[in-house]
């Protein structure tokens, strides 16, 4: 085959839908490197994973929640990654969302590699998130949106990860970038973690958890979580588990600290190996999001509720969204319409002993990644 150079912004421990994509493409035989940035120099600078390297990049401490430090944290990233890709050569730079577009182009201007896009979400949205009225950011997110599209354009693939599930149904991210002249292959998100421990327990009475895992960044995401379990009858509340790391740690700790009254914990970032034990250990999955920044209702889909499926937990995710259609179309879960905090503890309680069974969603988007590249050797 060979050689594949992956690009992520994130420390890749774990990144489901990194790894895995990175996993399919090595089992094919190609030699596949993930170059994933460690703003908080804290992670193994080396990992093998099966067939996978990762490299992670130190370019000094970049902290969460600085919005300039970040900006220039990740230019040293690219730039360094840029160099190691040109120096060791490649045939494919695959990007995992658009910031990492500008290493691709411009291993590509000075080599004869090939680049790839993957677009999981509408990066240029999270400028707006807990601020989608500011003007100033709405401005520099239409900028941020032109050039991604500009520089999606230059690649020679790209893949996203949700397509409309029905003709009537929410348009996915596929849709959203044919409707700006981008024709991309839908390689839907899901889970490949193991199918043990699974929900099977009775909770009508007695301990029961609702848990948030992932990215913590949506502060008002968390004010309506919170909310909604204090509205509970005292005796019906779930304890609460969040785990992930994010710019909104602080602030969520905040918020718990405030509300002693809800049993809560909240633990940081996890290695990949954690995850199913993290899943397994809840009832009911929280996969909201605040709508007004856009990503969600353009077809965005939480990879928690394909983690939490495929061990036997459902999730209450946006209504009028493609997720509301396609926990509807799974039945694994409620969706329900954003702010509604007395229907979020309503969805909760009608959850609480409900065990969903997993369905495959990744057989034909293997097949589509594989061909996708290999048409670029």
């Amino acid at each position: 085959m060979g050689v594949v150079h992956m690009v992520v912004t994130n420390p890749c421990a774990p990144d489901p839908r990194v790894e895995r994509h990175a996993a399919w493409l090595a089992e094919e035989g190609w030699e596949v490197t993930v170059h994933a940035f460690d703003r908080t120099m804290s992670h193994p600078e080396t990992e093998r994973r099966g067939r996978v390297l990762i490299r992670r990049h130190r370019v000094g401490a970049v902290p969460y929640g600085r919005p300039l430090r970040s900006s220039l944290g990740i230019r040293r990233f690219r730039k360094a990654v840029a160099q190691a890709i040109a120096r060791e050569g490649g045939d494919v730079v695959y990007c995992h969302d658009a910031d990492t577009l500008p290493v691709g182009l411009k291993v590509a201007r000075r080599t004869p590699a090939s680049v790839v896009f993957d677009m999981h979400d509408l990066h240029h949205t999270w400028l707006l998130m807990n601020a989608p009225s500011s003007l100033w950011r709405r401005a520099m997110s239409g900028a941020l949106k032109r050039r991604m599209l500009r520089q999606a354009r230059q690649c020679d693939a790209v893949v996203t990860s949700s397509g409309r599930l029905s003709k009537v149904g929410h348009g996915g991210l596929q849709d959203w970038l044919h409707a700006h002249g981008v024709q991309a292959v839908n390689v839907m998100n899901g889970s490949t973690s193991s199918g043990l421990p699974r929900k099977t327990e009775d909770r009508t009475s007695g301990t029961w958890t609702v848990g948030y895992v992932g990215r913590v960044r949506d502060h008002l995401a968390f004010e309506h979580l919170v909310s909604a379990i204090k509205s509970m009858p005292t005796d019906d509340r779930p304890k609460l588990h969040i785990a992930g790391d994010g710019v909104a740690v602080p602030f969520v700790q905040r918020l718990l600290d405030a509300n002693p009254d809800i049993k809560a914990t909240l633990t940081g970032a996890f290695a990949g190996h954690e995850l199913p034990l993290l899943v397994g250990t809840i009832d009911v999955m929280y996969a909201m999001y605040d709508p007004s920044r856009g990503n969600l209702t353009e077809g965005a889909l939480p990879v928690k509720v394909f983690d939490a499926a495929r061990h036997g937990v459902p999730s209450v995710v946006n209504s009028g969204c493609l997720a509301a259609d396609l926990v509807d179309r799974n039945a694994w879960g409620h969706h329900v319409a954003w702010g509604d905090v007395d229907r979020i503890a309503t969805a909760f309680l009608a959850l609480r002993s409900t065990v969903v069974e997993d369905a495959d969603h990744l057989g034909d988007g293997r097949r589509r990644l594989i061909e996708t590249v290999q048409r670029l050797a």
